[in-house]
């Protein structure tokens, strides 16, 4: 038979990791928001195609981009066969730094609701 201190351990555990979770989840979607701000439109497919992979829990990581396989040129830039360089947009990188500034705030958030405690 489980102590109350084991079953209170498990469960402040498993709060805060869904807390975590669902930040990671929160902020994926910010990202995307802002990277489609950011992508340029010729027939909009590009922009259309920005979305982000499910939280992976085990490495509490979320992927964000595009399954097209020009995206990475447009986010990095690229050369010409003639010597030209077009320079990288970085949407991608920029819509992640805002989401990822807003993290702290949304794990906040994330925190109290499940703990209503003003001291996080």
């Amino acid at each position: 038979m489980k102590d109350n201190f084991d079953v209170d351990v498990n469960y402040y555990r498993n709060a805060i990791k869904k807390a975590c979770i669902d930040t990671l989840e929160d902020s994926a979607t910010i990202a995307v928001a802002e990277t489609q701000l950011r992508t340029p439109v010729k027939t909009g497919a590009l922009r259309r195609s920005m979305t982000h992979s499910d939280v992976n829990e085990l490495n509490m990581s979320v992927d964000i981009g595009s399954a097209l396989s020009y995206a990475k040129f447009v986010e990095e830039g690229y050369t010409h066969q003639a010597g030209k360089h077009i320079d990288g947009r970085w949407m991608i990188r920029d819509g992640i730094t805002v989401a990822d500034n807003e993290m702290p705030k949304i794990l906040r958030k994330k925190l109290k609701e499940r703990f209503g405690n003003d001291k996080i």
